[in-house]
């Protein structure tokens, strides 16, 4: 049967028999690869997609220490893993990017679901 790839819409050819027992259509290793760093749900920590991202952007403090750093969803949205979104950021930079000011002193502490206003890390 004649179908298209799912990454790059070559044209591939395939047997009936292993279309029932895969759904996955590429073309190619390189293909599946490419749609699946497109798809990641959730970012894991120790996977090549993982470890490559971290090891080719230095936090933007000048840290670049691999063991240091940790990956930041710009919008605070997990599933949107976008390299737009993402964000290399060591321990330090990353807790000031979850702070909240409280109401009642005005002291800032951490907030594992806030997001610091942008214009506010420079003084922080």
């Amino acid at each position: 049967m004649e179908i298209k790839c799912e990454n790059c819409d070559k044209d591939i050819t395939k047997y009936k028999r292993d279309l029932d027992r895969n759904e996955l259509n590429y073309c190619s290793r390189e293909c599946y690869n490419n749609r699946r760093k497109k798809n990641l749900k959730r970012l894991k920590r120790h996977t090549k997609y993982y470890t490559d991202y971290i090891n080719n952007n230095p936090c933007k403090c000048g840290i670049k220490e691999y063991y240091l750093l940790q990956i930041h969803h710009i919008d605070g949205n997990h599933n949107n893993n976008i390299p737009e979104n993402l964000e290399v950021v060591c321990a330090n930079c990353h807790i000031k990017r979850h702070l909240k000011q409280r109401i009642k002193d005005g002291k800032w502490v951490y907030h594992p679901k806030s997001l610091t206003n942008r214009s506010l890390l420079k003084d922080l």
